[in-house]
């Protein structure tokens, strides 16, 4: 079990954020301690983060971090802090722990199901891409990109899956997108297979 206490807001107390193996406990409301909220393991399906820095003017003067895991039943738990001028300095170090956690034990078995499904023949429609045994098709701009072929490059904000003998063949997923990095992780697991 992991327990993180963090400020949504720069006003804001310290909420408890609780993480095991097997569900995410928050507090959530006003009054301290009155207000536990819990997801268990088998609700939640998907999750994003980013961090970005906060920009006063023309200088940095600290970042934000936000996580969004998503359950089953299309509720959302949005974790949004941030760290200014260098207090809280562990702050980066958090939100990489949170995200790893969640990734490990919410997320991950995610991409096993998923190819599994594949092995057995099934398809995998994903913002807009579909994922089969033939290879990666996206419906925006008409490609299929054959797994002999299909390459993919990571970005700060996207991915990108391209054709490997012609780049000029691509799809761009955003990572600010639910199941963006499932997507990216079954593409590159099918793709070694």
């Amino acid at each position: 079990m992991k327990e993180y206490h963090i400020k949504l807001s720069w006003f804001d107390r310290k909420r408890k954020l609780i993480l095991t193996e097997s569900y995410i406990e928050f507090e959530g409301g006003d009054l301290i301690g009155k207000t536990m909220v819990k997801y268990f393991q088998d609700d939640i399906v998907d999750y994003k983060h980013s961090n970005d820095w906060i920009v006063w003017y023309r200088f940095t003067v600290g970042r934000q971090f936000n996580i969004s895991v998503k359950m089953r039943s299309g509720e959302e738990l949005k974790l949004m802090f941030k760290s200014f001028f260098g207090l809280g300095s562990n702050t980066f170090e958090q939100y990489a722990e949170i995200v790893k956690h969640i990734w490990d034990h919410y997320v991950v078995h995610r991409v096993d199901e998923l190819l599994d499904q594949l092995s057995c023949g099934n398809a995998i429609h994903m913002l807009g891409v579909t994922v089969d045994q033939v290879g990666v098709h996206d419906h925006h701009q008409k490609i299929t990109y054959p797994w002999e072929n299909v390459a993919t490059q990571e970005y700060y904000n996207y991915f990108a899956c391209y054709h490997n003998q012609n780049a000029t063949l691509n799809t761009r997923i955003d990572f600010d997108a639910f199941g963006a990095e499932i997507l990216l992780c079954v593409i590159k697991k099918k793709r070694c297979q």
